[in-house]
């Protein structure tokens, strides 16, 4: 049974949890930046290869092993995303707050970003993948004076009828698209 231990204070966040295998402990901590923002989880493996009181890099090959680290924007936006030994997933938002690209490890390597394309009511109606490389970085925020959005423009396109407002796609090739019932659709475009 795992037991939650907080920080004593009114905050209620738990920075340790302790599960027990007979009387054996296996602790997971959770490590808050000064916003109150998850910025690194060490389960069992992490902590047990963590116990002098030091403090240790991000790039520490344990923390990159065995770790969950997480890095956010000026607007506590999260923006950085690394898993246990996986490279990490970036993602850039527009200044409505919508993750409009994301990337992983893979798509790093293929200098390709994945799109979410929102329509005038927040709905994702476009998705795929891009050849787009925005300044990604902590400090770095390519798109937060700009709202991406899709419009339909019921006319034959790469975007399968959409226009798009707020960035232009390099190479994309769309994924996924989505219609809504206020839309005049003439004719389809798959």
């Amino acid at each position: 049974m795992a037991q939650p231990v907080g920080d004593g204070g009114k905050s209620g966040r738990v920075l340790l949890t302790r599960q027990m295998n007979g009387g054996e402990a296996h602790d997971t901590y959770t490590v808050y930046d000064n916003y109150g923002n998850v910025r690194f989880v060490l389960p069992p493996l992490a902590a047990d290869s963590l116990t002098a009181v030091q403090s240790y890099a991000e790039s520490h090959p344990v923390l990159q092993k065995y770790a969950y680290i997480y890095h956010y924007d000026k607007y506590n936006r999260c923006i950085y995303k690394k898993l246990p030994g996986c490279d990490p997933v970036y993602t850039i938002y527009d200044a409505a707050d919508r993750p409009v690209f994301t990337q992983d490890g893979e798509q790093r390597e293929r200098n390709e970003w994945s799109f979410s394309i929102p329509d005038g009511f927040g709905r994702v109606v476009l998705s795929g993948i891009c050849k787009n490389q925005p300044a990604y970085g902590a400090e770095s925020t390519p798109l937060d004076t700009v709202v991406v959005k899709a419009v339909w423009a019921n006319e034959e396109n790469p975007l399968k009828g959409y226009r798009l407002e707020g960035i232009t796609l390099s190479s994309p090739t769309v994924l996924s698209v989505s219609y809504y019932d206020s839309y005049d659709l003439d004719r389809p475009f798959y």
